[in-house]
């Protein structure tokens, strides 16, 4: 078994099962006699959190950092990494209801091919913990809806606190009124996965995302965001196939319109699809998409390039092609395929930029530019449009930051929707004569589809 491939522990789940409760009450007596607690009824909640949420998981091994500085309000990145949390799993250690499979691997012990990387802790549930849930079954265990539909991160990853001012505003109640109304309409849509089995209640749960700002980012994330596209197009809502409809080039067309209130280039070079390059004829255009959604995205040159000479070929399965991924961050220890560019890899990254402007100049103001916040804004008004609607409408939609996943019936409905919504975003912002949308099914790849747009 690969420890490294191990996800770290996620706390979304809880259960009012007599047996979850009587676990959760052995912790909170262990720590009652060690020091006094205040809330008990909170600690008891905690703890049916963290034990239903190790219960459902699908992996038996799961990674869990005791570092107490990821639990505190500063350092935190994810909304249950609580101090309580922490003093509740190092009280299941004592209790040996949890074990170490692999101890933690410092940064500095890493072999250079892992890029000074640590590795977390690796835990599994011992025999003691499922002992003590003996009659719990999976439907005993619920998604936990309590979490905050809005989040706002700070420049380094942690959660950061939402302004009272956008908490007493009718747009933060909007949001959450309409994401819990988008969730309960998802509950009764009977959306099945291909593999036949119901989709998890965590694939139905939205939260808007902001980076830094509210005037930044603004997606809306679950874990189906996290998902192939051919499991999300795989999907059935009460029997009926699905489809997806995406905006084709957006944040391209975005910034010509931004930029110069154009729907595409006219420059000597344009060629009518900005992830065209000539100059590049071995590689496909998937690679020039994720190439040149670095360059627009990335926050300097040295940035985009740094990531670009990451690339790697790796075989699709699914459609039976060469994909091109690159690394970054966290993943960058787990690297495998042949290098797109095996000879001096910056200098060729670097080299594929200045190619990228010479043929494309009109994106030079907005290459490198970390325009990507404002872009992501954007692209996240305009769902968030077209999920009110849909919402109102009884239409179960999932958006994938500026795809939506929908009913084939829906497809004209949800079609005429997105590019009203489009044009009201972008009203006074950039001219919106036209715009473009993929429709993808399973029996069809990819059907470009064109909407004009009147004054």
């Amino acid at each position: 078994m690969n420890n490294t491939e191990t996800t770290f522990l996620r706390l979304e789940h809880y259960s009012d099962h007599p047996e979850v409760n009587h676990a959760a009450q052995l912790l909170v007596s262990r720590l009652k006699d060690q020091r006094t607690i205040r809330g008990e009824a909170k600690y008891v909640a905690a703890a049916k959190k963290l034990i239903a949420s190790i219960y459902i998981r699908d992996e038996l091994l799961f990674r869990m950092s005791t570092k107490k500085e990821y639990y505190s309000t500063k350092k935190r990145k994810q909304v249950w990494l609580t101090q309580k949390t922490l003093t509740l799993f190092n009280v299941m250690r004592e209790l040996e209801m949890v074990e170490i499979v692999q101890d933690a691997v410092p940064p500095m012990k890493m072999k250079k091919d892992r890029f000074g990387k640590g590795l977390t802790t690796v835990y599994a549930a011992t025999s003691a913990f499922h002992d003590l849930l003996k009659n719990v079954t999976t439907e005993d265990v619920a998604f936990d809806t309590t979490a905050p539909r809005v989040e706002l991160k700070d420049a380094e990853g942690a959660i950061a606190t939402l302004p009272d001012t956008y908490l007493t505003s009718e747009s933060y109640s909007d949001t959450v009124e309409m994401l819990e109304s988008h969730y309960e309409l998802l509950l009764n849509s009977n959306i099945v996965a291909a593999s036949g089995s119901l989709l998890p209640q965590s694939h139905l749960f939205y939260v808007r995302k902001f980076t830094e700002t509210l005037g930044q980012g603004g997606r809306f994330y679950s874990s189906f965001v996290n998902q192939p596209k051919d499991f999300r197009i795989g999907i059935t809502f009460d029997g009926e196939p699905a489809g997806s409809l995406d905006f084709s080039q957006l944040h391209p067309t975005l910034i010509l319109r931004l930029n110069y209130g154009v729907e595409k280039e006219n420059n000597l070079f344009a060629l009518g699809d900005v992830y065209a390059m000539p100059r590049y004829p071995d590689l496909p255009r998937s690679a020039h998409k994720t190439f040149i959604n670095i360059i627009l995205n990335a926050k300097s040159i040295d940035a985009a390039a740094r990531s670009i000479m990451t690339a790697r070929w790796h075989w699709d399965d699914d459609d039976q092609s060469w994909i091109v991924k690159t690394y970054s961050g966290k993943t960058k220890q787990r690297r495998s395929g042949d290098p797109v560019f095996p000879e001096k890899p910056k200098a060729a990254a670097m080299k594929y930029i200045e190619d990228f402007l010479f043929t494309h100049p009109m994106f030079e103001p907005a290459a490198n530019s970390g325009q990507w916040a404002l872009l992501q804004l954007i692209d996240s008004e305009i769902i968030q449009h077209v999920l009110r609607i849909a919402t109102e409408l009884n239409i179960p939609l999932l958006p994938v930051h500026d795809e939506v996943v929908i009913p084939q019936s829906a497809n004209p409905t949800i079609e005429l929707m997105m590019a009203r919504a489009f044009q009201s975003v972008l009203r006074g912002r950039a001219d919106t004569g036209s715009v473009r949308m993929d429709w993808t099914t399973p029996e069809i790849a990819k059907e470009p589809v064109v909407v004009a747009l009147d004054d």
